[in-house]
């Protein structure tokens, strides 16, 4: 088996959250709505994830949520 994954240079949502220690409301609001956009998408396609949590949101570059593995 191989599995092949886009690589997520921001790292973990949770360390990015553990360097800045407060988020302006704006940049919350933006996360927020892309982990709630992702998470909708997996329930429209009956994928229940058992497993979410700070550490399993990966970032882009750009700080934008990536993947939720």
């Amino acid at each position: 088996m191989v599995l092949v994954m886009e690589f997520a240079a921001g790292g973990e949502l949770y360390d990015y959250l553990s360097e800045r220690k407060v988020l302006s409301e704006e940049e919350a609001r933006r996360i927020f709505r892309q982990v709630a956009t992702a998470v909708y998408y997996c329930h429209k396609h009956k994928i229940c994830h058992r497993d979410l949590k700070l550490e399993n949101i990966l970032l882009d570059e750009h700080g934008n949520a990536k993947k939720i593995h």
